[in-house]
């Protein structure tokens, strides 16, 4: 693993072999639109091109997703290629006790679970807590994403006792 200095003070992690060509650009820390992601970008043919991007190059209608959502660390076991829609179901957020797909109703003071798939919602229930609101969660998000999937517990659902 190599680090690529970018402005702000930042730098971009990288493999090894994609150190040499990827130091031929002059990269910079840009943030998203909420300031608390920042991507390393550069200018290739008068256009802004992000890293991550070059390094991966989906195809078609598929998208660069960081595994670990830092959008610093650009090696390759941290990128895959996916539908935008579970690049956004993997975007940091802020939640409720940050528990993913965990809401609570005002008036009952209930805890509901639930998830998205493209446009739908799909509901899970309500719950006595926010923790079995999110396990529900992870056990529908495990079923529509798979591996891909963020949970809120991830050891719960991989069968640790930690």
């Amino acid at each position: 693993m190599k680090q690529i200095p970018l402005s702000r003070g930042k730098v971009a992690l990288v493999d090894d072999a994609d150190f040499g060509w990827l130091s031929q650009y002059r990269w910079h820390a840009s943030p998203n639109g909420s300031g608390r992601i920042f991507y390393a970008v550069t200018r290739k043919n008068g256009k802004t091109t992000y890293m991550h991007r070059l390094i991966l190059r989906p195809s078609g209608d598929l998208v660069t997703d960081h595994i670990n959502r830092n959008g610093l660390d650009n090696r390759r076991g941290n990128l895959r290629a996916v539908r935008q829609s579970l690049n956004m179901a993997n975007y940091p957020r802020t939640r409720p006790r940050g528990l993913r797909g965990v809401w609570q109703n005002n008036r009952g003071g209930r805890w509901h679970a639930r998830a998205r798939r493209g446009s739908r919602r799909l509901r899970l229930g309500s719950f006595d807590t926010p923790e079995e609101a999110a396990l529900a969660y992870d056990q529908l998000a495990t079923q529509l994403f798979g591996d891909a999937a963020t949970l809120n517990f991830p050891q719960a659902m991989a069968g640790g006792d930690e």
